[in-house]
C-alpha cells in the first residue's frame, strides 16, 4: 500500500509539467509554443488586424515566467498590414518568412531588431516599401535571400562588420539606397544581391577575400563609382550589367576571373585597369562597352573569349599579352576604330575562323614580335591582313602567385609583400630573388615552389632569408611559412625551483649570476656543458646558441666566510685525495656528512676505530655528530 502512494504523489508532481508542455500560450493575441521549461516560439497570432506587433521579452503562465527567445517559421504571415515591428532582445532567431511572401508589411514604417541576432532569414522583411532605414545588429553574420528585397523607401543600410553572407537578392530593388560599403568580413554576396538599386552611386569594397556572383550590382543605373579597398577574387557573370552611369574602374589586385557579360552594356565606361592576377576573362565580359578607349589585357591570360570586346567602337589599339595561346570567334566583333594590333607572344597563337572580320584585315595594322613576321605571313587566319609589321619585345612578363603567411615578410624586385595571397609580375626569363624576413618572434619554416609539373622544397636553402630561382615560368606558384621562433629556457637551481624563459631560437643570451650574501657559485652548466669557469659573479655571460628546451642550471653554495664556527669536539677529521677519514666517533654514533647548502650526501655509524670514505674533491663539507660540527676542504 505504501508503494502505491509514493507512486500517486510521483504522478500528482510529473503530470502539471508534463500539462504545461503541451500547452499552447496566448498572450495579448500572440500565439506562442512552449519550447523548453523557460522560454517560448511566437508561432502566430490570434488576429489579422495586428497593426502594431509588439513582441514582450517575457511571459507570464500559470505562475511561471518564460522569455520570448524565437519567431517561427510565417509566424505573422496572417497579418494584413502591420506597421510597426518591435522584436525583443531575447529573440535569437527568427524563421523563414516570418511576415509571410506576400507584402504583408507594405506599410511598415519601423522595425527593432534584437542586439543578439545572427541571421536575418529568407524574405524576413521582403516587400517593404515604406520602410525607410533600419538597424542591423553588430552580432549579425547572415543577411538571407530576399531579407529586404523590395524595400523601395529604404534610403540607407549600414553593414554590420561581422557579416560573412550576403543572401540571393538581398537588397534587390532597394530604390532609395545612394551609398553602400560592404565590410571587410563578407566572403560572399549571392545572385541579384543589390540588383536594380536605382539610385546607387557609390560603392565601397573592403572585402578580404570575397566572391561576388551572378548579376550583384546589375541594372544599377546611377553606379558611377566603385571602389575597391579589399581583395575579390571573382566577379561573376552580369555582375555590373547595365551600369550604364560607370565611366572609369580599377579593379583589385587578387581577382582571378571576370564572368560572362560581367560589364555588359556599361555604355560610359571608358577606362577600366584589370590586374595581373586576373587569369580568365569570360565571354562578352565587356560586349557593349561603347565608350571604352582603352583596355590593358592582364598578362595571366591564356585564352581570350569570344565577344569579350564585341561592340567596344572606341577601341584603336589593342595589345594581346605574351601568355595568350588562342583568340575565340568574334572578340572583336564592332571594334570600328581598331586600328592596331599588337602580339607579344613568342609562340604562334592559335585562332578559329572567323575571328576577324574583312574589314579588320583591311583597316588593322597587325604587329608581331621581332623575327616571327614570315609566320604569320603564311599562317591561315593571320596572312589576310594586308599590313603585317614586326618590333622587339624586350619587356615580357610572367604572373606568378605569392601567399606569405602571417608573421613575416617577402621581398621581390624592390617590393615588399606582407601576409597574404596575391599575384605578382615578374621580368620573364630572369632569375628571381625572394628576400624572406621573420618577425622578432618568429622564424622561416618553409619555403616551397610549385611548378605545372610539381613542387620544389627549398626551407633549408632560404634559412639565410634570400632566395634565388633561376628559372621561373608563367603560371608558377610560391608559399612562405613562418614558425613560432621561440624557445623555452628552463633556469634550474639546486633546492631553488625553476624558471622558464621564453626565448627566440638560433640566437645567443647573456645572463649574469649574483649570488645573494654569504653564498658562492658551485656550478652552472649549459644544455650539460660546464660553463663554470667562464663564469664571474655579477658579470655577463653569453650563452651559446639557443635550441629547443635549452637548460642553463646553476647551483650555490654557502662562502666559507659564512660558515658559522664550530663547537669545539673531540672528534677528528683529516682528508687526503678523495678520501675523508675520521677518528673518535663512538661506536654507534651516527654521523652524518652535509654539503654546505644543506644537503645530506652521506650517514656513517661509529665502530670504535676510524672511519673512512670517499667525495668529490673541491668541495666543502660538513661532519656532524650530535652537538658536533666539523667543517672540511677536500
Amino acid at each position: 500500500m505504501k508503494r502505491i502512494k509514493h507512486i500517486a504523489i510521483i504522478c500528482m508532481i510529473i503530470m502539471p509539467l508534463a500539462d504545461v508542455r503541451a500547452s499552447e500560450v496566448i498572450d495579448f493575441g500572440i500565439i506562442y509554443e512552449i519550447t523548453s521549461s523557460t522560454t517560448l516560439k511566437a508561432v502566430g497570432v490570434v488576429s489579422s488586424n495586428k497593426s502594431l506587433l509588439d513582441i514582450p521579452d517575457t511571459v507570464v503562465f500559470r505562475d511561471r515566467k518564460f522569455a520570448v527567445t524565437e519567431i517561427g517559421r510565417e509566424a505573422f504571415a496572417s497579418i494584413n498590414s502591420v506597421v510597426r515591428v518591435r522584436i525583443p532582445e531575447t529573440v535569437t532567431k527568427i524563421g523563414d518568412n516570418p511576415f509571410g511572401i506576400s507584402g504583408n508589411g507594405a506599410n511598415c514604417i519601423e522595425v527593432s531588431l534584437p542586439s543578439k541576432l545572427r541571421e536575418i532569414p529568407t524574405n524576413c522583411f521582403s516587400g517593404f516599401s515604406n520602410l525607410k532605414t533600419v538597424k542591423l545588429p553588430d552580432s549579425l553574420r547572415i543577411i538571407g535571400n530576399n531579407a529586404f528585397s523590395g524595400c523601395s523607401s529604404l534610403t540607407s543600410i549600414t553593414i554590420p562588420e561581422q557579416v560573412t553572407d550576403i543572401g540571393e537578392a538581398a537588397f534587390k530593388g532597394c530604390k532609395g539606397l545612394s551609398e553602400l560599403t560592404i565590410p571587410a568580413n563578407v566572403q560572399k554576396l549571392w545572385y541579384n544581391a543589390f540588383e536594380a538599386c536605382d539610385k546607387l552611386t557609390s560603392v565601397t569594397v573592403l572585402c578580404n577575400s570575397a566572391i561576388f556572383e551572378t548579376s550583384v550590382f546589375a541594372r544599377c543605373s546611377l553606379l558611377k563609382e566603385i571602389r575597391f579597398v579589399g581583395t575579390v577574387t571573382s566577379i561573376g557573370a552580369r555582375s555590373f550589367a547595365g551600369c550604364v552611369s560607370l565611366e572609369e574602374l580599377s579593379l583589385p589586385d587578387g581577382l582571378k576571373e571576370i564572368g560572362y557579360e560581367a560589364f555588359l552594356n556599361c555604355t560610359s565606361l571608358k577606362h577600366i585597369y584589370i590586374p595581373n592576377s586576373v587569369s580568365a576573362i569570360y565571354m562578352g565580359a565587356f560586349m557593349g562597352c561603347e565608350s571604352l578607349e582603352e583596355i590593358n589585357l592582364p598578362v595571366s591570360m591564356i585564352i581570350l573569349s569570344g565577344d569579350v570586346l564585341n561592340g567596344c567602337k572606341k577601341i584603336q589599339m589593342l595589345t594581346i599579352p605574351e601568355n595568350v595561346k588562342g583568340i575565340a570567334p568574334r572578340t572583336i566583333d564592332g571594334c570600328s576604330s581598331l586600328r592596331q594590333l599588337v602580339l607579344r607572344s613568342e609562340e604562334m597563337i592559335y585562332i578559329e575562323d572567323g575571328v576577324f572580320s574583312q574589314k579588320n584585315y583591311d583597316n588593322v595594322e597587325l604587329v608581331v614580335p621581332t623575327g616571327m613576321l614570315q609566320q604569320y605571313q603564311q599562317a591561315e587566319g593571320w596572312k589576310n591582313f594586308k599590313t603585317i609589321s614586326e618590333e622587339e619585345v624586350t619587356d615580357r612578363q610572367i604572373v606568378v602567385t605569392l601567399r606569405v603567411d602571417p608573421f613575416g615578410s617577402v621581398k621581390v624586385d624592390g617590393q615588399v609583400y606582407e601576409a597574404g595571397t596575391r599575384s605578382i609580375t615578374l621580368p620573364a626569363n630572369q632569375p628571381v630573388a625572394f628576400e624572406v624576413a621573420a618577425d622578432e618572434t618568429h622564424v622561416i619554416s618553409r619555403a616551397e615552389h610549385k611548378r605545372e609539373w610539381g613542387v620544389d622544397q627549398y626551407s633549408e636553402k632560404v634559412k639565410t632569408g634570400t632566395l634565388t630561382i633561376p628559372e621561373v615560368s608563367n603560371g608558377d606558384s610560391f608559399v612562405f611559412q613562418f614558425e613560432n621562433g621561440a624557445a623555452d629556457i628552463d633556469i634550474l637551481q639546486t633546492d631553488k625551483g625553476k624558471v622558464t624563459i621564453h626565448a627566440r631560437k638560433n640566437h645567443t643570451y647573456r645572463f649574469m649570476v649574483m649570488p645573494e650574501e654569504g653564498w658562492q657559485i658551485n656550478s652552472v652548466t649549459w644544455n650539460g656543458e660546464d660553463m663554470t669557469p667562464k663564469i664571474k659573479p655579477n658579470a655577463y655571460v653569453e650563452t651559446p646558441v639557443v635550441i629547443a628546451n635549452s637548460v642553463l642550471q646553476v647551483a650555490v653554495e654557502k662562502s666559507l666566510s659564512a660558515i658559522p664556527s664550530l663547537s669545539p669536539n673531540r672528534l677528528k677529521v683529516h682528508a687526503q685525495g678523495e678520501c675523508l677519514y675520521i677518528e673518535n666517533a663512538d661506536k654507534g654514533e651516527i654521523v652524518n656528512i652535509y654539503g654546505t647548502d644543506g644537503t645530506l650526501i652521506k650517514t656513517l655509524m661509529g665502530n670504535g676505530s676510524t672511519l673512512t670514505t670517499t667525495l668529490k674533491r673541491n668541495h666543502v663539507y660538513l661532519i656532524k655528530t650530535k652537538q658536533k660540527t666539523v667543517k672540511i676542504l677536500l
